[in-house]
This record gives structure tokens, sequence and C-alpha cells, in this order.
């Protein structure tokens, strides 16, 4: 009997995952740009850092750190080239500044998460936490 609901448990497993309202994130590396006038600059380099990121479903709400944001709209989800999908969101932050933040999983299972403003945008390297 316990080995059926070990089997079965291991079966249903996608199906969990799948349904799952929270996800949690260790943030590893972050770069950002800035824009002025009409022109975007270059990404900086990677830093490091070591922050844990949240995202509920169920409370249309992404925590980053001390920094919260709250989901307004679900917006389209764009196949990449590399089999990656992006998924976007229109946000605003805890100061109620309105923002876009794009949740993008590449071809090989790698998570990135950007947080676009209208003058800086931060992408973030991440890696899921069980």
């Amino acid at each position: 009997m316990k080995k059926f609901i070990v089997l079965l448990a291991v079966a249903l497993m996608p199906l969990m995952i799948q349904a799952k309202d929270i996800y949690t994130f260790r943030l590893t590396e972050m770069a950002t740009k800035q824009k002025t006038g009409n022109r975007w600059g270059n990404w900086t380099d990677w830093e490091k850092i070591d922050e844990v990121a949240v995202i509920n479903i169920d409370r249309l709400k992404i925590y980053l750190g001390d920094s919260s944001y709250t989901i307004t709209k679900c917006g389209e989800t764009e196949e990449q080239k590399d089999g990656g999908v992006i998924l976007n969101f229109n946000c605003y932050d805890n100061d109620n500044d309105d923002c876009n933040v794009r949740l993008r999983v590449t071809g090989d299972g790698d998570w990135q998460m950007y947080l676009d403003y209208d003058s800086f945008s931060i992408a973030l390297n991440m890696e899921e936490m069980e």
C-alpha cells in the first residue's frame, strides 16, 4: 500500500506543480539599465545578490526582498525562439509606481525576471526553490 501511495504521488507530481499558487525563487544576480531622453543605455555587469522572490498568484502579488508588486493585469504570453516563454504582468510597486514585470523561462529551464519602469529596468537571474 505504501508503495502504491508513493507511485501515485510521483504520477500526480506534474499536475500538482502546474496547480501551484505560490512560487519561490532565489535571486542570484542583478543587472540594470537606465533611459536618458529617448535612449536606453547598456546593461550593467551582473552583480551577485542573495535575495528571495515569491510570486503569489492567489493574492496577485510579487515579493522581492523588502519590495512588493501588485499585479493589476496579466498580459500576453510570448513564445521565444529558444523554446522559452515570457509571461507579462502590469503591476504597481509599494510606492504606487507603475511597472511591467516580465517573467522569463528559457528553453533550457533558466529563470529571469525583468522589472521595467519608464526610465530604468532591472534584470534578475533566479533559481526556483523547492
